[in-house]
């Protein structure tokens, strides 16, 4: 959280265009405080929509961590998007999370939600449980009675949240959810 950007970025761009998608992926601002950074998001994803060989009623967000926090948080004010894909989840600080989970019944699209069952706190997440922060979003989507799959893989090294650092074996879970969904 905060300085760190974690995920991999380009390598999910170009796993996204070999499955014949468009990847975009604007870093967030490198800050502890998350002023801005749902606006820097709305930006990046008009600005996707914009270019000329978009559909831009085929649009999806996808995002790890602190970056899933804030794909669901857009999803919450946005009506204009077909499906999310949120990798560990950071659950945010002063009740972003408990926020989020408020508002579900905005979210109207299809949820893929994916954790390692290890990512139970590390340092990378500041001791934040994300397989139990994942379970309990879960369980609030299917309450809210959204359209969600959630997937718990197992453990990943000795710290689960590390498992979204590359474009590893579930992406081919990925594709098969924006395939299903866009």
């Amino acid at each position: 959280m905060g300085y760190v950007v974690g995920g991999a970025p380009k390598e999910t761009c170009e796993a996204l265009a070999r499955g014949g998608y468009v990847g975009l992926a604007p870093l967030r601002r490198q800050t502890h405080s998350m002023r801005g950074h749902i606006n820097d998001v709305l930006v990046g994803k008009q600005y996707g929509q914009n270019l000329p060989y978009v559909d831009r009623r085929r649009v999806a967000l996808i995002g790890f961590s602190r970056g899933g926090l804030l794909t669901l948080m857009a999803a919450t004010i946005r009506d204009d998007l077909r499906a999310l894909v949120v990798m560990a989840p950071a659950m945010g600080g002063r009740g972003q999370m408990d926020r989020v989970i408020g508002r579900l019944e905005n979210i109207s699209v299809p949820v893929l939600l994916m954790v390692a069952k290890n990512d139970t706190g590390s340092k990378r997440t500041r001791g934040q449980n994300t397989l139990v922060g994942s379970r309990r979003l879960s369980k609030a989507l299917r309450a809210a009675e959204r359209n969600v799959r959630f997937i718990e893989y197992p453990p990943y090294n000795s710290d689960g949240h590390i498992m979204f650092f590359g474009v590893g074996k579930y992406w081919q879970d990925v594709l098969t959810f924006l395939r299903k969904h866009m």
